[in-house]
Order: C-alpha cells, then sequence, then structure tokens
C-alpha cells in the first residue's frame, strides 16, 4: 500500500464518528458554541481574517472546523475537501448544528487539486496538512496551491511543531529520509524548521508573519501558523 492511500485510511479512522456520538454532541451544543471547534484562539482569529474573501479553499478541511468559522463570519463561499470521507460527514454533521451555510464541501482523491481550474480561489485554509505527507507531495501541493490562488489572495497555514535534532536525541526519535516520523506505520510529521518552511513557501507567496500556536493543555506556544500572500 502506498503512502498517501495508507494516510487516508489512517485519517478516515480518526474522523470515524458513530450515531451515538452524534447524538450526544448534538444535545450538549448551541449554534454560538461554533468557536469552541478551532484548536485555538489564534487559529479562530487568522482564519476569520479570511472572511472578507469571496471564495475562500479549505485543503484538508478535517472536522471542518475552519470552514465553519468562515460561514459564520459571512464569506461568501468556502470550499471544504478533504481526502478522508469522514471528514466530510464530520464537517457536515457540525455545519448542521451551527447552521453554517455557504460551504461546499466533498471527499477528493490525492489528485483532485492538481486538476483544479488556474486563479479560482482568493483565500485558502490549510491546517496541519503539508507537514503530514512526505515532502515531494508537500511540495507538489503547494505549487498546486499558488495555481488555483488569485493574485493577491491571503492565505494561512498551521503547521505542528519542529523537533530539533537535539530534542530527536534526547526523545530517542528516529527519521526515516531525514526527516519523516512514523508511528506504525503511518507518516505523522514532515519535520522541517521555520527556515526551511519560509523557503518551500517564499518560491511562491509572500511570507506576512510566522506566529506560533499551542493546541488545548499544551503549555508552549510550539506550533507554527504562517500568513501568506500571493
Amino acid at each position: 500500500m502506498d503512502k498517501n492511500k495508507k494516510l487516508q485510511e489512517f485519517w478516515n479512522q480518526v474522523f470515524l464518528m458513530d450515531e451515538k456520538t452524534k447524538q450526544e454532541i448534538k444535545e450538549g451544543l448551541k449554534e454560538e458554541d461554533y468557536v469552541g471547534l478551532a484548536p485555538s484562539e489564534k487559529l479562530f482569529n487568522g482564519v476569520k481574517d479570511l472572511s472578507s474573501c469571496e471564495n475562500v479553499l479549505d485543503y484538508g478541511c478535517g472536522n471542518g472546523w475552519a470552514s465553519i468559522v468562515l460561514a459564520k463570519s459571512k464569506c461568501k463561499k468556502v470550499t471544504s475537501v478533504d481526502t478522508s470521507a469522514n471528514s466530510i460527514d464530520n464537517l457536515r454533521f457540525y455545519a448542521s448544528i451551527f447552521k453554517a451555510n455557504n460551504i461546499d464541501a466533498f471527499p477528493i482523491d490525492f489528485d483532485w487539486l492538481s486538476k483544479e481550474k488556474d486563479s479560482i480561489y482568493d483565500g485558502l485554509v490549510c491546517s496541519n496538512v503539508l507537514d503530514v505527507v512526505d515532502e515531494d507531495t508537500s511540495n507538489m501541493i503547494i505549487k498546486d496551491l499558488n495555481r488555483v490562488l488569485k493574485k493577491g489572495a491571503k492565505i494561512i497555514i498551521g503547521l505542528n511543531y519542529y523537533i530539533s535534532a537535539e530534542s530527536a536525541k534526547e526523545k530517542a526519535i528516529v527519521f526515516e529520509n531525514a526527516n519523516e516520523l512514523y508511528v506504525d506505520g503511518v507518516l505523522r510529521l514532515l519535520n522541517k524548521s521555520d527556515e526551511d518552511w519560509i523557503n518551500s513557501f517564499s518560491k511562491y507567496f509572500k511570507v506576512i508573519k510566522l506566529d506560533h500556536f499551542a493546541w488545548p493543555n499544551e503549555e508552549k506556544e510550539t506550533r507554527r501558523l504562517f500568513y501568506l500572500e500571493k
């Protein structure tokens, strides 16, 4: 089985949600609770800044938190895609609870982006996608994202933390192919420094700002939040 197929199956399992769980979630949520879907306030605010865009692509949307934030912030159109069919199911489920309209959500194959027309979107959210695929795939996605974005498009990229060589040695972390971390045979991290990511993005985009954030229960803000512009 190739890497991408294994990744697709892994994330499809991660986003699997049974009907009992859905019912429990539905009973415990109100429309205004959509703000709690975002993993951090910084991510929420970064995505909300794209609400003035006409057509935003949420590439690798996961449970759809960013798409819902955009829809609730009056973004005219949100296109939400993911290779995991269960993630799209989650998005539609949450969107119905939070009454988030203007979201066109559907599952895709890994080659979907390469077939999209040029200069369609004027906004992009891509959170925890580029660093959970191999480097060739990551570079290909960045190149294709540049092609489907309009000039002046606003871009938010969320990335995991960087594991330094010293930290890897201390924690006995072993990378394959120099910077790929696998857990139970599944690629979980493409380990690149801030400078490496800046070099990758700068080939196509203007790097406006790099911020750092933390997920709930994390003490330090080590995850990366890039603001880019085409």
